[in-house]
């Protein structure tokens, strides 16, 4: 940024955004602030900065997987639209609610323990499941969890 002692010689706006939809303003690819992750990529490419001042660039994959009664599966991914099939964890930097469907399930949960940041465990409670009902609401300390399909 200007600011005394710099010189802003160029900038470059290179983000891109769901445009129509429930996701409308939705970053397309992975957006994360101090390891939080606010939406995973939909295999866009993309460039960050670490703590230490060196970038990183490219296709980023999303591996998180969730963990109920002993069976583990992966989730589709994070702060996005849910489609057929899919499996995604919404948090409250998604939206006021998750814009989805009442074509599946939700579970809204407390976060016990943790963040959703990158390498690290969440510790979740279930506090109501909503079978056959979308747009559910977002909430500081809670997350929901969207299902559709098999």
């Amino acid at each position: 940024a200007d600011a005394p002692g710099n010189r802003v010689i160029a900038g470059v706006n290179g983000d891109f955004y769901e445009i129509s939809g429930f996701a409308t303003g939705v970053p397309n690819g992975l957006f994360m602030d101090d390891g939080v992750i606010l939406n995973s990529s939909i295999s866009a490419f993309t460039f960050g900065l670490k703590e230490d001042g060196s970038s990183i660039y490219g296709v980023p994959k999303l591996t998180k997987n969730i963990t109920i009664n002993g069976k583990t599966t992966n989730l589709t991914s994070i702060n996005r639209s849910r489609n057929t099939n899919e499996l995604v964890l919404y948090t409250e930097d998604y939206n006021t609610t998750t814009k989805s469907t009442n074509e599946g399930d939700e579970v809204i949960l407390d976060i016990v323990e943790g963040e959703v940041k990158s390498g690290q465990t969440l510790k979740l409670k279930v506090s109501e499941i909503r079978n056959n009902q979308g747009n559910t609401p977002l909430t500081k300390g809670k997350v929901v969890l969207s299902a559709n399909g098999t």
